[in-house]
């Protein structure tokens, strides 16, 4: 988390409250997914499943004492922004 250590901390320097969406896959575990996991909830496998919950831990428990705000799901009634589709 090391680039991300370092944002939130000038963030933190400046006094702005900030916040984590952490709504995107991964193409690691989503294979159909771009790059940066954008559109690709990662929420059709268990495999998906497993590894987001795996991330989202690792990430609250980095940041436990910096960010208290997250954002799990961006938009999820945007028509077309979800591949496939997601009943939000």
């Amino acid at each position: 988390f090391h680039w991300l250590d370092v944002i939130v901390d000038k963030l933190m320097e400046r006094g702005v409250q900030h916040w984590f969406c952490v709504s995107y896959g991964n193409s690691l575990y989503s294979p159909t997914a771009t790059p940066d996991g954008v559109g690709f909830p990662p929420i059709y496998t268990e495999v998906e499943r497993k590894a987001w919950v795996n991330y989202v831990r690792a990430l609250t428990g980095h940041f436990h004492n910096r960010i208290t705000h997250y954002e799990i799901w961006n938009e999820p009634d945007a028509s077309g922004f979800f591949k496939p589709k997601v009943d939000p």
